[in-house]
């Protein structure tokens, strides 16, 4: 049984029959416990579906509990609405999908997911440190956060990672390849082999037994590797010790394609560990770009967890960071998230719609030229004029000339800061603050905040000069040519942009840096920025491009980034 107190760091969340179960790492152990939570929504209405609502969930076998209180909504103020209060929180969806059932409701804090909800409700994140007390028959009785989520400065507790892989290149395996399993922790390497399907199993569970990992980090494992070892282990009658939690399955996720921009975008499934986390570094947008520092400082903010946040967007998180804060303010989270813009005539959106306007450059090569950059333009421009759903023609500032917007007929709250730039400013500040630290300091720190900025930004495109011969394969065969014809391939003539490209591998490095080869996801053509740099090779070659565009070098014995 644990103490009746303790300081732990959280690990991880997830509903359980009765309540949440709680994973919290200790110095040398992690620790199960259940934490008895009933979630919560609210449904307001007619008189007529109110007494439909009492008499559906009197009838349904999942206990509840309702009363009635008043809660705030964003745009109509204080209302009186129904709490429903959940006993399990296995049941709460098929408690909302039956209500959703009842016309001339309006639901609020329905679609919410449950970790998320129960991180928000007592303030805790992702690897944040906390007191935790404890009934006598080991059940969590209390739980509080010991520090904010927006501190600058934390250190994250030590993880165990177990890497998994198909041995060689590391080229999509669901387009034929096939390998040997790689392992490796803590500098130990091996190639799992076995005359059997059963005796490969065995050698990966003595692995994943002798190091008990907290995380374990695959290449194509959501896509590939995952779902052929839960094959592999029906077919053999052999469970795999994949999850911590003996008494649960694995979680999994459907793939998924989706149209963006007259592009079909297809997305892999997930496959989620109980007890320990899977991070697959080929699904992964936010681990590719800013690797584990980058992808912890997003779940921390965002009060994601992190198996769920290495599989969403950047945007997805500035999301739950705003209904974190509206959930703190006591605002109700309507379902279903989508109000409509307002009717506006021809003559109105000619006015205020205007989109984008570019001016044609003159022609020619001049001296004294200056350039003026916007840092995060769209969310700087909403913090500093006060742009938020609730601000925007609000009823108080309605005669305030000073509210106006120049040139249309708007106007944006002087008296209470809208809920938007709220957020905004904490993660405008706190990227500042990283960039700060980034210049310095140097090494392993620098890497730390240069891993943490980039994740609360847009990644920016970097490009080399057309003529640059790049090594590539194509079709099975090796070649070398020049980036040009590459990518006029994908996007021929003027055009510029980006464009999905498949079959196609260069020349890269992993994570350690060391050469490997990397699959090529999408082509990026553009004009070329009016000052370039020429960097001179050691063996004759130059390389022209891009200011900002990173360089390996080796610098005391090491190959490092520039």
């Amino acid at each position: 049984m644990p103490p009746s107190r303790l300081h732990a760091h959280l690990f991880d969340v997830y509903p359980t029959p009765g309540g949440m179960a709680v994973w919290l790492l200790l110095e040398g152990a992690r620790l199960r416990l259940v934490h008895p939570w009933t979630p919560r929504l609210y449904y307001c209405g007619d008189r007529r579906a109110r007494a439909q609502a009492e008499a559906l969930l009197h009838g349904i076998r999942t206990p509840t509990a309702t009363r009635l209180t008043a809660r705030r909504d964003l745009l109509r103020g204080e209302i009186e609405v129904v709490e429903v209060a959940v006993a399990d929180p296995m049941a709460f969806s098929l408690v909302v999908a039956r209500l959703a059932g009842i016309c001339g409701l309006v639901f609020y804090n329905c679609d919410i997911a449950l970790p998320q909800m129960y991180l928000y409700e007592h303030r805790l994140f992702p690897l944040g440190r906390c007191e935790v007390e404890t009934t006598p028959q080991g059940a969590i009785r209390r739980i509080a956060p010991l520090e904010c989520p927006w501190e600058r400065e934390y250190t994250a507790p030590p993880l165990g990672v177990l890497r998994l892989r198909c041995d060689g290149d590391p080229a999509n395996p669901n387009h034929g390849r096939r390998a040997a399993l790689h392992v490796a922790v803590d500098g130990e390497a091996s190639t799992l082999t076995g005359d059997t399907p059963a005796d490969l199993l065995e050698a990966l569970d003595r692995w994943i037994r002798r190091y008990d990992p907290d995380v374990i980090l695959t290449e194509w494992g959501d896509s590939f590797l995952f779902p052929r070892l839960r094959r592999l282990a029906a077919a053999c009658g052999r469970p795999l010790a994949l999850n911590r939690d003996g008494g649960t399955g694995m979680r999994t996720r459907r793939p998924r394609s989706y149209v963006t921009y007259g592009q079909i975008v297809y997305t892999a499934g997930g496959s989620y560990l109980r007890g320990r986390w899977h991070l697959d570094a080929a699904n992964s947008f936010a681990y590719e770009e800013s690797e584990l520092p980058g992808l912890l400082e997003l779940a921390r903010l965002s009060r994601i967890p992190v198996q769920h946040m290495a599989r969403t967007s950047v945007g997805t998180a500035i999301t739950s960071m705003q209904l974190d804060q509206a959930y703190q303010d006591g605002i109700l989270i309507p379902w279903r998230k989508s109000r409509p813009e307002a009717f506006k005539s021809g003559s109105d959106l000619l006015l205020t719609d205007r989109g984008g306007l570019t001016y044609t450059p003159l022609i020619g090569a001049f001296e004294q030229v200056g350039e003026l950059d916007f840092a995060a333009m769209y969310p700087a421009m909403m913090n500093r004029f006060n742009i938020s759903q609730e601000t925007v023609n609000c009823a108080c500032c309605r005669e305030d000339p000073d509210a106006r917007v120049p040139g249309v007929p708007h106007h944006l709250c002087q008296r209470r800061r809208g809920l938007t730039p709220r957020v905004l400013e904490r993660v405008l500040e706190r990227r500042a603050y990283y960039k700060a630290r980034r210049a310095a300091t140097a090494g392993a720190e620098r890497h730390l905040y240069d891993m943490r900025q980039t994740a609360l930004k847009w990644i920016g495109v970097v490009c080399l000069d057309g003529n640059t011969l790049v090594p590539h394969r194509q079709g099975g065969r090796w070649r070398t040519a020049p980036i040009r014809e590459i990518v006029e391939a994908h996007l021929p003539g003027g055009s510029a942009g980006a464009a999905p490209v498949e079959d196609l591998a260069v020349i890269g490095v992993d994570h350690t840096l060391r050469m490997c080869v990397k699959p090529v996801r999408q082509a990026i053509k553009m004009p070329a920025p009016a000052k370039m740099v020429r960097m001179k090779l050691k063996r004759g070659r130059d390389l022209l491009m891009t200011p900002d565009h990173l360089c390996y070098v080796m610098q005391e014995g090491r190959l490092q980034t520039r």
